[in-house]
């Protein structure tokens, strides 16, 4: 890699980087492998430690927010299901079976105008 001036290296390391929360979780995961062979210093520890702390507590919080977002969704859908039964068995109220729908259309009670009618 070509040498790249400190100007050029501010301007990005102000920039934010898209990682999905996988390759994170793979970073802390490569941590743990390097510092298990004994890959840093004693006097690399804490600035390893802190950066390791801050890519885990990060992928943490995405898997709980995604467990929130889960549930919700979850929640949703059963909510859906319930709705759905209560339409279907609120139109089945509105149907009798010897003399068909109770209510038309408008409304209106067929059987209370049938009953007009006669």
């Amino acid at each position: 890699m070509t040498e790249v001036s400190e100007e050029v290296k501010k301007v990005a390391f102000e920039k934010v980087a898209q990682l999905s929360i996988y390759h994170v979780h793979m970073l802390t995961e490569i941590i743990n492998l390097a510092s298990s062979r004994g890959a840093f210093k004693g006097t690399e520890l804490s600035l390893v430690g802190g950066i390791y702390d801050i890519l885990s507590g990060g992928v943490k919080k995405a898997i709980t927010q995604a467990g929130i977002e889960v549930e919700k969704s979850k929640e949703q859908e059963q909510v859906k299901s319930k709705v759905k039964v209560i339409k279907e068995e609120t139109s089945e109220d509105l149907t009798d079976e010897e003399s068909g729908p109770l209510i038309n259309k408008t409304g209106k009670s067929e059987k209370s105008e049938k009953s007009v009618k006669s």
